[in-house]
């Protein structure tokens, strides 16, 4: 898990540490998330961006995760049927987003 994450309505706000130690936060984050491994996920009508994290990484509060990789500043704008979204590889996300 990260050291901390917090999220207001538009904004998405995140400090976490990279496999090397480095702390990254915000908009330097988004590009450390997106990766070659990345895959594209098309939402389905009762879709949530928690259920979704869920799906892909098994913990529904790595939502934000899906939301940094997606240059989203409303992540509820995220979410409507047919909209393809990427979804940083899960490889990735335990390896440096968790850090297992």
């Amino acid at each position: 898990m990260p050291q901390h994450y917090t999220y207001t309505s538009w904004a998405i706000g995140v400090e976490a540490k990279d496999s090397e130690g480095r702390f990254f936060t915000g908009f330097s984050a988004r590009r450390k998330i997106k990766t070659d491994d990345d895959l594209i996920y098309t939402v389905k009508g009762q879709d949530t961006l928690s259920g979704i994290a869920y799906k892909f990484y098994g913990d529904p509060r790595l939502w934000w995760v899906i939301a940094l990789a997606n240059d989203a500043y409303n992540p509820s704008a995220l979410i409507y049927a047919g909209r393809q979204l990427i979804i940083p590889s899960p490889d990735y996300v335990k390896k440096v987003i968790l850090m297992s």
